[in-house]
């Protein structure tokens, strides 16, 4: 079934649903370029996602395909780069399951979370530099690419969609 044929709903994520995200990030960790381990994300930071109602499930005919955080505390505000500094928010720890990667998952899910979001006139996310397929998705959705950033051990490209 691909993803024209299929009727996608974005929903604020429920705890009972943790450790399905969980196996979901776990998942997703053996994406190429992807910066992630054992150690994050991980419960703590699935709970805390919950606790905020920050974290949105991407779901098909029951089953969790996806999922994306709109972050409450912005870890990227001290970036100089950004075009917007008002009205805008922090996208994180987006993930598609592995057995649905390369269908478009991804784009419709987060075409869902900005139509969820009409407030917003623009996006912040931090992309693993090694991570080419994450960019070429944020590309595609209309993001432009600023600076390097060496953060949390790695080096990532900020990168911000504006409305």
């Amino acid at each position: 079934m691909t993803s024209s044929q299929t009727m996608f709903e974005l929903r604020k994520a429920r705890i009972d649903e943790a450790e399905v995200i969980l196996r979901l990030y776990h998942s997703a960790m053996t994406a190429p370029g992807c910066t992630w381990d054992e150690s994050y994300p991980n419960r703590e930071t699935i709970a805390e996602d919950i606790a905020a109602e920050c974290l949105y499930v991407l779901q098909a005919e029951g089953e969790i395909l996806g999922c994306v955080s709109v972050v409450p505390e912005n870890e990227l505000d001290g970036l100089d780069c950004w075009q917007v500094r008002e009205n805008y928010c922090e996208i994180a720890r987006v993930a598609v399951d592995s057995r649905s990667q390369g269908r478009g998952l991804s784009r419709e899910m987060l075409r869902l979370l900005f139509q969820q979001l009409p407030q917003i006139r623009s996006v912040h996310i931090l992309v693993a530099e090694q991570n080419q397929i994450a960019q070429v998705i944020y590309r595609s959705l209309g993001f432009q690419f600023y600076g390097k950033y060496q953060m949390f051990g790695h080096s990532y490209i900020a990168a911000e969609k504006l409305f």
